[in-house]
């Protein structure tokens, strides 16, 4: 079975560092994956790619060639790389029992007829920047997208909320400022303060419940942000799209850092959940218990005389030395140790 991740979202949003976390993180427990380039438009790429769309067109010859700008030069990327479909099916010819990254161009529009053509199992991630969350115009048009990209690829899906750790940086700032005041007014040791600060960056990595109302965003109370800070005469055109979305209720996020483990850990278990990764695996066979019992009960007897040979020996050995010093002494008869039980 072959199986893909399809990495959307918004420029700046953060998938290739995505594709980066999650190719370290299945190298170091030994997944086989691969990393797959589908945005003619990307620059220097932060992760070992197994095959480029570069390699078959590229955002900046188009430009240069047909005068196209950024958007419509990505449209006709995107139909020549349909019209030359052969080349992305052969080139993934040799990774057909793997597991699929697949880096997405910023725009979701472009991607259907490319679902049409992949026989892949697959699941859609949509990463928004964390940094949209502190416009509540800004979110609501991110979980717009997000909903619309849900509705258009048709595929089990994913929301992230991306680089959280930026939001947490700033909160352990405020706290390291509060800990720097009372520090001048005690000491201690240093080797201690510094264990101390490691398990404070832990817990501040982990703590991510001052973004729980975003994770599941009640739109209602956005809505009301937003009217609060803008003209009247938009109220009616916000509250339309917030009870579109309410409508839906569909969109919900997962926090993500590449600096966390955890969080990494916890995205791919989703992932793997919804392309059921792993459930077409024939079963191991099972122990025969009967013979493995045999077995050890046979390398146990076979301890057991060693043992006694061991002992046997030893015997042998004792009644050499005392009949050399003139004791003429029975080890292995009634009257001595025969291997097992002394005997008075």
């Amino acid at each position: 079975m072959k199986y893909a991740q399809l990495v959307i979202g918004p420029a700046g949003s953060g998938k290739s560092s995505y594709c980066r976390a999650m190719q370290q993180h299945c190298q170091t427990t030994k997944r086989s994956v691969h990393v797959v380039n589908l945005d003619p438009a990307a620059d220097d790429l932060v992760y070992d790619v197994s095959f480029d769309i570069r390699e078959l067109i590229g955002l900046d010859d188009v430009a240069e060639e047909l005068e196209l700008g950024p958007n419509g030069g990505l449209i006709f990327c995107m139909e020549y790389f349909m019209e030359n479909i052969e080349w992305f099916q052969n080139k993934i010819g040799d990774y057909e029992d793997d597991y699929l990254f697949i880096d997405c161009p910023g725009q979701i529009e472009l991607y259907r007829q490319l679902l049409e053509k992949m026989g892949y199992r697959m699941c859609s991630l949509y990463l928004l920047d964390c940094n949209f969350i502190g416009d509540g115009s800004k979110f609501i048009s991110g979980i717009l997208s997000s909903l619309s990209a849900m509705l258009q690829l048709e595929l089990p899906h994913i929301n992230l909320l991306t680089k959280v750790d930026l939001l947490e940086s700033e909160t352990k700032r405020n706290k390291e400022s509060d800990d720097s005041a009372n520090d001048n007014e005690t000491k201690g040791n240093e080797k201690e303060k510094e264990q101390e600060n490691e398990e404070d960056e832990e817990e501040a990595l982990l703590d991510l419940s001052h973004l729980d109302e975003y994770f599941d965003p009640d739109i209602t109370e956005l809505i009301n942000k937003v009217n609060a800070s803008t003209s009247r005469k938009y109220f009616q055109m916000t509250k339309a799209i917030g009870d579109l979305i309410q409508c839906y209720n569909m969109v919900s996020f997962l926090p993500f850092s590449c600096r966390h483990v955890q969080l990494i850990e916890n995205i791919l278990r989703h992932c793997d959940h919804c392309m059921q990764f792993g459930e077409d695996a024939e079963p191991k066979d099972p122990v025969d218990w009967d013979n493995a019992s045999s077995n050890n009960k046979d390398d146990t007897l076979d301890d057991d005389a060693q043992s006694n040979q061991d002992k046997t020996g030893m015997a042998n050995v004792l009644e050499h030395m005392m009949r050399s010093n003139g004791n003429d002494i029975d080890f292995t008869g009634s009257h001595g140790y025969d291997g097992d039980n002394p005997r008075a």
